[in-house]
């Protein structure tokens, strides 16, 4: 059959050192057929600080061609998580969508005009350590004060899943807001920890890197429960993983927490530092990598006890759907970090200082 090169819209370039995966095609044919071929280009999807509203005074546009949009915008976020957060931002509002949001829509293609070969590099030679990241900002939704989940997950340096939800119920303060990102992070790490088992590799104690240290010490310190009981109980199946060291719980610096950039938008320094920082490459580019060997199972009781734990993560994620309401705008994604904060710093490093092949 020959070696794979395109798959549903994805192009699958093999390389000795590693694979890289985009969607430029897919991009020409979207400023093509939305006739942005010519337009002008824009620096970020997104400006700064500029919320999102119903613009009640607005004139509305056509709902067709709104949805449309959002649709190719949303296939496209199979490899470009550095749209993500817009995209599902402006998916909040394909019943009723004013010319301020299609403003908002066309800025994102303004951007993947200058940006259009991006995509994820997948190396060889990177070790096999599952680390995730977890983010929240804090009543970012203007419309209800909702928060803004984000979370990513790295297998060695390589961006395997990432997620971008309004949470389903209003935070009281930013620990409550950081406690449920890290908690819906948790479910995702666990159902990765349970699928890598079918190929032998065991991934105990992966580390969730949080910048919020109130919601560490609440998943680790019993003394403050007490004081988190507003908190739903469906979240609180964080605080087992952590007791029976399926995770560990990282606290890390806000500036280097990768997700950031699924939760809100930023000035260019800012986001070019996060998109190069959360695994995104232009085409034939690379960055350093950290060294560690993969870890492999030889324990029954290891699958045993994760499958014990993937039952309560299926009946959480039961719940999670049941109360979703379509103003959420869920994405998640699954398609690649150091051994503590400080060795994630060095790492990242390099990634401000790309090198061609």
């Amino acid at each position: 059959m020959g070696e794979l090169t395109f798959f549903l819209g994805l192009q699958v370039n093999q390389k000795e050192d590693g694979i890289f995966i985009s969607q430029d095609k897919y991009v020409g044919e979207i400023l093509k057929k939305f006739g942005f071929s010519s337009i002008r280009t824009a620096s970020t999807p997104m400006e700064t600080n500029k919320a999102l509203t119903k613009d009640e005074d607005c004139e509305y546009v056509d709902v067709h061609l709104y949805r449309s949009m959002i649709g190719s915008l949303m296939y496209l976020t199979s490899s470009r998580p550095d749209i993500m957060f817009l995209v599902c931002a402006c998916s909040r509002f394909q019943v009723h969508p004013k010319v301020s949001h299609l403003n908002e829509v066309k800025r994102i293609f303004r951007y993947l005009k200058g940006q259009p070969k991006l995509g994820l590099w997948y190396p060889k030679d990177s070790p096999l350590i599952l680390e995730a990241f977890s983010d929240s900002d804090y009543a970012g939704a203007s419309l209800d004060r909702k928060s803004t989940i984000g979370g990513c997950q790295f297998l060695g340096s390589r961006l395997i899943s990432w997620q971008c939800k309004k949470q389903t119920v209003v935070a009281n303060s930013t620990t409550e807001a950081e406690y449920i990102a890290a908690s819906y992070c948790c479910g995702q790490v666990l159902w990765i920890q349970n699928q890598m088992l079918y190929y032998g590799f065991n991934f105990m104690q992966t580390k969730i890197h949080v910048d919020n240290e109130s919601a560490i010490c609440v998943i680790k310190n019993p003394v403050y429960h007490s004081k988190t009981k507003h908190i739903e109980i469906m979240h609180h199946f964080i605080r087992d993983s952590y007791e029976k060291r399926l995770i560990e719980m990282v606290k890390i610096h806000t500036y280097n927490n990768v997700v950031d950039l699924l939760t809100k938008s930023f000035d260019v320094s800012r986001f070019n530092f996060l998109v190069a920082s959360i695994g995104k490459r232009g085409r034939d580019i690379k960055i350093l990598q950290s060294g560690g060997p993969p870890v492999k199972v030889g324990d029954e009781a290891v699958h045993q006890e994760l499958g014990d734990r993937m039952e309560r993560v299926v009946t959480t994620t039961s719940c999670f759907e049941a109360e979703h309401d379509s103003g959420s705008g869920p994405r998640v994604n699954t398609l690649g970090s150091g051994e503590d904060s400080m060795k994630l710093k060095e790492l990242m490093a390099p990634c401000t200082k790309l090198s061609e092949n």
